[in-house]
């Protein structure tokens, strides 16, 4: 039986808060990028308020990551493929 989407979220915000605070960066700082107040950012890494894929997205790019890093799933058969080889299966 797989996660619950409950459990799902809890581990995406606990990954983007290690991830922000890996890179040093304020609640503040990724707010302004996202385009929300800092209290609408803590919102967010409280649960108390759902990631848009908008803010998703932004959060990549702010944090210069893969969606696998924020997601955790990663299809095992493209790491170990070159990226030649993916775009050449699709």
């Amino acid at each position: 039986m797989g996660i619950s989407k409950k459990q799902e979220q809890t581990e995406v915000i606990t990954r983007m808060r290690m991830k922000r605070l890996s890179l040093g960066l304020s609640q503040k700082f990724v707010a302004q990028k996202l385009g929300i107040s800092q209290h609408g950012y803590s919102k967010l890494e409280l649960g108390y308020s759902q990631l848009t894929v908008g803010q998703l997205l932004m959060l990549l790019e702010v944090f210069e990551a893969e969606a696998y890093e924020l997601v955790g799933y990663v299809d095992s058969e493209l790491l170990t493929k070159g990226n030649s080889e993916v775009e050449a299966s699709m």
